[in-house]
Parts: structure tokens; C-alpha cells; sequence
């Protein structure tokens, strides 16, 4: 058994399984990159790794895909050119749009549908129409609806949506994903798309050891000023404290996503916050990172639990089930 556990071993599984995955996705013209990010997700390889690993063998892969057909005589560049010149900017549009979730969840649903019927259609044809030429008009058109579809859908790319439930507190419903601390010193990013009618609806990135012990920056509905606000808020045990409150920090309406962030630093952490991604600004609030440790949970809470986690989570106490959407996740280790 022993011997499992050796890197070497696991080195080779995993090579193994990544080769498997790049020959069937590229037996049917695809690269794979969904099936790399699964495997390196298993073994626990940290996600700054995974995306640019997957990137690159998505490109090798699909470089010798692509180089295999066209020496079968199966790639035509008079197609792809059009096709190309106006995919990779409309998909690029695509994917910097972030479509509400009663349009977004029918348009995949429209989009596969379509495929599993235009697929399942072919296949009762028992011989394969001729060839039609297709003017670099029509194939730009059908290039630019691809892009865009593709980049709205996420198709490629991927968004993760929460459904707000209970509190951070709550033992049972509780939406919230997230992975261990792994280093004393890390930052961790996220973007969130999140609409809240009234402030029982709470979305954001949080800093968790158990339900007695979190902290966590949110963006929420603000009843006074009548408009999105970002808070700061840590349950120490039986105390919770909002530290904004009234000074919490105001999102311009024409602010569709807002970019979140935390610093740990071995003994302290903070949070930041961003409009564009580029700008970050520091919200004046330092927290204590002790009060996310085994110790001193177990001074008051019998047992431990596994380590300070951060994540991603959605709130809605007034039971609408709100959903919040997640455009990525970042950990990365200083």
C-alpha cells in the first residue's frame, strides 16, 4: 500500500489519465481542457497550476489535431479564415458579458437542446450530402453568432452560480464552496454578479473555519441609501460585528460585477475590493487570522474541524433562493 503513496507513482497516474483524456477529446476535434481540470482538481493540485496547465495542453492538443486533419486533407483554410477573424473577438465580447439568470439558464438550455436534435437528425441519414460552397460572407456571420454564444454560455470558459440559502451559522443549508489555507501567506480573488433586492440577500468571499468562527465581504442591499453596498462582517463565536455598517461601501449603479479580495498574512488578513479588476482599494478593516485557527476554536468548541477554509458563498434569509454568479476563483501563494 506503501508504495501508492509515492510521488512518482502518482506522477504516472496522472500522466496516464491526461493521456487518455487528450485522445479521445482530440479523436473528436476538441482539446480537453474540461477533462485536465478535473483530473488536477482530484489530486489536489492548486488552481493558479491548473489554468495555465490546462491552457497549454489545450493548445498542444488542438495544434495536433488540428495538424493531423489537415494532413488528412480535412482542413480548409478558405473556411477557417472567416470563421476565425470574427469568433475570437465575438467570443471575447461574449465572455465580458454576464447575462441575468432567466435569460442565461433557457439560452443554454436552447443551445444543447439544438445540439442533441441536429446530432441525433444526421444520424438516420444513411448517405453524406455533397459538399456546398459557402460564401466568406455567411461563414463570418456564422463565425461572429458562434463567438458570441460561446462566450455568453461560458462555453469554454464557465461560471459558477450559488443559490442563497441559510446563514454561515446555519448547519444545514448552507451555500458555500471553498478550499483549505494552505499557505500563511496567500490572496484569493473572485468576481461576483449579484442583484439583491432587500439585505437579507448576501453574496460574496468568505474566510471560514466553522460556524461559529468566519469572516467574510459581501455585497448586499442597502435599505437606507436604496442600492448595493459591499460590508465587512466577522462572527467571533457568539459575536457578530458588521464593522461598515452606515460607512459600507456604495456600488455605482452602473456597476453590473464587482471584483473581491483577501490578503492573509500569517498573522492578519484584509479584504479589498475592485470595479474593473485592474483598481483595487483596501477596505480599512484588519482582521485577526487566530480566530480562525484550531486553537482557539477548541478553547470553547470541543474537537477540531479541518483547518481555516476560504471560499465562495450566497446568503438569502428571506428565502427567495437568490442566486449569485462567480465568474472565477483565484488562490494564489506569496
Amino acid at each position: 500500500m506503501d508504495m501508492w503513496m509515492e510521488p512518482w507513482v502518482w506522477s504516472l497516474l496522472v500522466t496516464l489519465m491526461m493521456g487518455v483524456i487528450a485522445l479521445l477529446y482530440a479523436s473528436v476535434g476538441h482539446a480537453g481542457a474540461s477533462g485536465y481540470l478535473a483530473i488536477m482538481a482530484l489530486v489536489g493540485i492548486a488552481p493558479a497550476v491548473m489554468k495555465p496547465s490546462a491552457l497549454a495542453l489545450n493548445i498542444l492538443v488542438s495544434l495536433i489535431a488540428v495538424y493531423q486533419f489537415y494532413r488528412a486533407g480535412a482542413f480548409s483554410w478558405r473556411i477557417f479564415l472567416p470563421l476565425a477573424v470574427t469568433s475570437i473577438p465575438f467570443a471575447f465580447l461574449g465572455g465580458t458579458m454576464t447575462l441575468p439568470a432567466h435569460w442565461y439558464k433557457p439560452m443554454i438550455g436552447v443551445v444543447l437542446i439544438y445540439a442533441v436534435l441536429y446530432s441525433w437528425m444526421r444520424s438516420f441519414k444513411t448517405t453524406q450530402p455533397e459538399p456546398k460552397v459557402v460564401s466568406p460572407l455567411i461563414l463570418a456571420i456564422v463565425g461572429a453568432v458562434l463567438g458570441l454564444l460561446s462566450g455568453l454560455t461560458g462555453v469554454g470558459g464557465g461560471s459558477l452560480t450559488l443559490r442563497g440559502q441559510g446563514s454561515l451559522a446555519n448547519l444545514f443549508e448552507l451555500s458555500l464552496v471553498g478550499r483549505r489555507w494552505q499557505a500563511f501567506d496567500f490572496n484569493a480573488e473572485t468576481k461576483v454578479t449579484f442583484e439583491p433586492s432587500n439585505y437579507m440577500q448576501m453574496a460574496g468571499l468568505t474566510n471560514f473555519y466553522n460556524h461559529l468562527c468566519w469572516s467574510w465581504v459581501f455585497v448586499t442591499w442597502d435599505e437606507k441609501r436604496n442600492k448595493r453596498v459591499i460590508e465587512v462582517a466577522q462572527n467571533d463565536f457568539d459575536t457578530y460585528t458588521s464593522f461598515l455598517k452606515d460607512t459600507a461601501i456604495a456600488i455605482p449603479d452602473d456597476i453590473e460585477s464587482v471584483w473581491l479580495r483577501t490578503k492573509v498574512r500569517t498573522r492578519t488578513y484584509t479584504y479589498e475590493y475592485s470595479f474593473d479588476g485592474k483598481t483595487w482599494h483596501e477596505i480599512p478593516v484588519t482582521l485577526d487570522a487566530a480566530v480562525l485557527s484550531d486553537d482557539h476554536v477548541a478553547q470553547r468548541y470541543g474537537g477540531f474541524f479541518t483547518g481555516a477554509f476560504v471560499g465562495l458563498v450566497a446568503v438569502d434569509l428571506s428565502g427567495y433562493g437568490k442566486e449569485a454568479i462567480f465568474s472565477h476563483f483565484d488562490y494564489m501563494e506569496i
